[in-house]
């Protein structure tokens, strides 16, 4: 993780990629990451819809997108994107930011289109 200088506190604050932050909030519940899609698939979660009704707004480009996602990997954006970024305004995990940053994300409660793209990518290894 690098570090940087708050400007409020000139506390060192480090950064943690989604992943990490991801897999280490698995780990902490005891769950892993097919734990949590067996959940969802008991939940008969619409994982596809759910990110669409997300979005800040209607992009059709990002639909496709979504559309184009396999099953789990459109779960784990969805789960991604509500545990980390939505309920969590201040973008931290553990007293680092979350890269990508929340507001390359999501604004307010809402998913950024190209945020979507972003977050994809950096979890690109997991879906």
């Amino acid at each position: 993780m690098r570090g940087t200088l708050s400007a409020r506190s000139g506390e060192k604050r480090g950064y943690i990629p989604v992943k990490n932050a991801l897999l280490d909030l698995l780990r902490e519940q005891g769950l892993s990451i097919n734990d949590l899609l067996e959940a969802m698939r008991l939940e008969n979660i619409d994982v596809y819809n759910e990110l669409k009704k997300r979005l800040l707004y209607s992009d059709r480009m990002v639909e496709v997108f979504i559309e184009s996602l396999n099953w789990r990997g459109a779960a784990i954006l969805l789960f991604a994107v509500q545990a980390l970024y939505i309920i969590n305004p201040a973008g931290i995990y553990k007293g680092h930011l979350i890269i990508p940053l929340h507001d390359q994300v999501v604004f307010k409660d809402k998913i950024l289109p190209h945020g979507l793209i972003i977050l994809a990518k950096s979890l690109n290894q997991l879906i």
